[in-house]
C-alpha cells in the first residue's frame, strides 16, 4: 500500500528533444529527484508518438524545434492521445508570439532550456499540479504586450467593408492579388487598392499577419 501511494505522487514525465545530450542530463537530473520520474524519451515526432500512445505520463517536456519542426504543431498531433496529459514547451530562447501560441494551444508552461535544475523540476511539478509556469517576468510583459497588439488589431477588422473581408478571406486561402481580382470580378488594381486599406485600418503590415485574422462569423463566402 506504501508502494502504491508513492507511485500516484511521482511525476511521470516524457521528454521530447532531439538532442541525445539533453536527454541524457535531463535523465540525470530527474533521477536525482524523489518525486519525478523520465518515464520515457523522444528524439523525433514518430517516436513521440508512440511514447505517448505506449506510457503514461503526466507531463511532456518538449523542444519547441522537435527534429526541425516546429514543437507546437508536433504537440497538436500527440496530445489527443491522451488528453489529462500537461505540456511543457522549452527552448534555448523564446519569442513572446511563440509564448502567446504555445498557451493558446492548451500549452501549461514555457521553458528556457538553459534554466537551472531546480527550476526545471519546479516548473514540473507546478505544471503536474495543473498550474501555469512561465519562469521570466519579462516574458509576461511581452505577452500583455503581444495580446494588446492582437486585440486592437482585432477590433479593427470588425470595421472591414464585407468585401474588404472576403479579400483577407481569400489572402488566408494563398490566393495572389491576380487570382483574387478573378475570384471577385474586380480589376488586380482594385485588389491593391482594397488591400492598401486593410492593411491601414488593421495596422498589419505583411500578408501572413493578414490571413492571422480572425473575422468570426462575419465574412462572406463569396465576392
Amino acid at each position: 500500500m506504501g508502494d502504491s501511494a508513492v507511485s500516484r505522487q511521482t511525476i511521470r514525465v516524457i521528454a521530447a528533444d532531439a538532442q541525445p545530450l539533453f536527454r541524457r542530463g535531463l535523465r540525470l537530473m530527474l533521477d536525482a529527484t524523489e518525486d519525478i520520474q523520465l518515464v520515457a524519451e523522444a528524439g523525433d515526432p514518430a517516436t513521440l508518438a508512440q511514447a505517448v500512445a505506449d506510457q503514461p505520463a503526466d507531463v511532456l517536456l518538449i523542444d519547441q524545434d522537435l527534429a526541425g519542426r516546429r514543437g507546437l504543431d508536433v504537440l497538436m498531433q500527440v496530445r489527443d492521445r491522451q488528453a489529462s496529459l500537461q505540456c511543457v514547451l522549452m527552448g534555448d530562447r523564446l519569442e513572446a508570439d511563440t509564448v502567446v501560441s504555445a498557451m493558446r494551444r492548451g500549452v501549461r508552461g514555457v521553458l528556457l532550456k538553459t534554466m537551472p535544475a531546480e527550476v526545471i523540476e519546479a516548473c514540473l511539478r507546478k505544471v503536474a499540479s495543473g498550474e501555469r509556469w512561465i519562469e521570466m517576468k519579462s516574458f509576461g510583459q511581452a505577452i500583455d504586450s503581444v495580446l494588446a497588439e492582437q486585440s486592437s488589431r482585432q477590433a479593427a477588422a470588425e470595421t472591414l467593408s464585407p468585401r474588404e473581408r472576403e479579400i483577407v478571406r481569400l489572402v488566408g486561402e494563398g490566393l495572389r492579388n491576380r487570382e483574387i481580382a478573378q475570384r471577385c470580378g474586380i480589376r488586380e488594381a482594385t485588389v491593391k487598392s482594397h488591400l492598401s486599406h486593410i492593411f491601414e485600418k488593421t495596422g498589419v503590415d505583411s500578408r501572413l499577419e493578414l490571413a492571422r485574422l480572425d473575422l468570426g462569423q462575419g465574412a462572406p463566402d463569396h465576392c
